[in-house]
């Protein structure tokens, strides 16, 4: 949790308003009747040790303390206040037990009061809740064991309700999510923890009237040998997740590699697949897509999406004037050219689908498959707009790029049209958290393949042939200015242009169009001639 002064107006009001709340339930505490005894406080003291020796468990955002059991031990043998002191004291030494695990010595710069005094309150709530309904159990007058087991099930209810509910809103408001998104992570086990611990304090209670005070003092081993054995296996977990997150990490890396395959054939669109990246993942998180597979799926499929991008000739991906019809057909075929590279690979989350419907349109009027409205995968409308965007604020031959004034407006345009209302409606709202997300990647400076020029002052010396570098000297001519990059454009394509799906029309087209931006003429005539037959046509 922030420090007091980074959060959120909404956040120190809601821990404010706790406080406040929790002081008249503590006083109810202790006005009960209460009994702070010598076995209550060698009980306390076992409590406070057991509570030193916490398990965190696992991916998620809280602690569970051994101590808990005689928390409940302490409620239903000495009532309220003398369970609420013990209760207090467990989670300061817990939480003390926590920092100076993580920080050592220097534990005191890492103290939060207000997440402790937060944690108190919540102490006292849950502890007049679980007496609350404790006393309204024994008054049923049930026979042991039954009226036993009945209460502390009752008591593990009201703590798991009234503990969860209060600690998963202000996670909400601290990390910006909804409640329900909080609430439910982790809540077996949370369940289980609160029934578990009510079992073993009816069964360490059912003991102690045959046993005495000593029980107590028996089970604070125990506890401890079934603690040791519990973290033996979260380490093992955690050991397996860094493995599993370390070879994620090296799978989008081997991604990205391939990816930029694709983005180097294109000189305006370099660093393109980065930035959709990282649009794609700040919208997504708008959009409240929170499940692991998807994120991941949003990551890989927003470095794949143009992968199919690699049966297109250069000369169509290149080309700085509008596409034949004849081109724009052959450039359609990319998403399903991708998807079905994608298709051979078991990837653990839905990425060829997002892939190959990356150009679908709301209204149905995409490509490939014509998909209307939301049989669009969510993450494949998400990356069609952040594609978009990423298109329009980016320089290209043909175009400017466009403000953000005309960006809201050519997407308030077409939204219902091309793109999903609501994803749009999210995207406008945070433009500027997506903007400052595009702006923060950071693309490799330099050349298309990532050579640095050679920056030596020049001799006079003539460069020996077997010297050359025309890479470098592509590579330069290309961070010029628009018109010479245009004409080097135009030789480029004629070296490189696969006439094989043109027609004769479209290629003197294709021919005439590349002369005259080389050549100044007023009129050009195309003969064609049939080798077969020796003629000229």
């Amino acid at each position: 949790m922030k420090y007091w002064h980074e959060q959120s107006r909404s956040c120190r009001i809601y821990l404010s308003a706790a406080y406040l709340a929790s002081v008249p339930f503590a006083v109810l505490c202790f006005r009960a009747p209460n009994e702070f005894s010598l076995k209550w406080a060698m009980l306390a003291v076992t409590s406070i040790f057991v509570a030193t020796i916490n398990i965190r468990l696992p991916n998620l955002s809280a602690v569970i303390s051994m101590g808990d059991v005689f928390i409940l031990l302490i409620l239903i043998r000495f009532g309220p206040g003398s369970a609420l002191v013990a209760y207090w004291l467990n989670i300061l030494a817990a939480h003390t037990a926590e920092i100076f695990r993580r920080h050592g010595r220097n534990l005191l710069r890492k103290i939060l009061i207000h997440r402790w005094v937060f944690n108190l309150s919540c102490c006292t709530f849950s502890t007049w809740a679980m007496y609350r309904l404790y006393q309204l159990v024994l008054k049923l007058n049930l026979p042991d064991p039954i009226g036993l087991v009945l209460g502390l099930f009752s008591i593990a209810m009201g703590w798991f309700f009234v503990n969860t509910s209060t600690l998963s809103l202000a996670l909400s408001f601290w990390m910006k999510r909804s409640f329900w998104s909080v609430w439910k992570e982790g809540i077996v086990l949370y369940l289980l923890n609160f029934l578990g611990s009510a079992a073993a304090a009816a069964l360490i209670s059912l003991f102690y009237e045959r046993g005495g005070f000593l029980v107590f003092l028996l089970c604070a081993p125990i506890a401890v040998v079934l603690y040791e054995l519990y973290h033996f296996y979260v380490q093992k977990y955690e050991q397996a997740e860094k493995h599993i997150q370390e070879l994620n990490k090296l799978y989008l890396q081997t991604i990205e590699v391939l990816a930029s395959a694709v983005d180097a054939k294109d000189r305006y669109t370099h660093g393109h697949i980065r930035r959709v990246q990282a649009y794609a993942e700040k919208l997504a998180v708008h959009l409240g897509v929170e499940g692991k597979n998807q994120m991941l799926a949003i990551q890989a499929g927003a470095l794949l999406h143009d992968i199919g991008k690699i049966a297109i000739p250069e000369y169509i991906l290149n080309k700085p004037t509008v596409l034949t019809e004849t081109e724009y057909e052959k450039m359609k075929i990319h998403p399903v050219v991708g998807a079905n590279m994608l298709s051979t690979i078991e990837f653990p989350y839905p990425l060829v689908p997002m892939v190959k419907s990356h150009h679908e349109r709301w209204d149905g009027n995409g490509y490939p498959d014509g998909l209307k409205g939301e049989e669009i995968p969510l993450n494949a409308r998400i990356l069609s707009l952040v594609d978009c965007y990423d298109a329009l604020t980016t320089n290209r031959p043909y175009r400017s790029p466009m403000s953000r004034e005309e960006v809201i407006q050519f997407f308030r345009r077409e939204s219902g049209r091309a793109y999903d209302p609501a994803v749009v409606q999210a995207f406008i709202d945070h433009l500027e958290e997506i903007e400052a997300a595009g702006k923060s990647v950071v693309v490799p400076t330099g050349g298309i393949w990532g050579i640095n020029e050679n920056s030596s002052a020049s001799t006079g010396n003539g460069r020996k042939l077997e010297k050359a570098q025309p890479t470098l000297a592509y590579s330069k001519a290309l961070i010029a200015g628009p018109e010479v990059q245009r004409e080097l454009y135009s030789v480029f394509e004629f070296a490189r242009a696969d006439f094989q799906c043109l027609r004769p029309a479209e290629i003197f087209s294709f021919m005439g169009g590349k002369l005259q931006a080389l050549v100044g003429f007023d009129a050009a005539v195309f003969y064609e001639a049939d080798l077969t037959r020796g003629v000229v046509v």
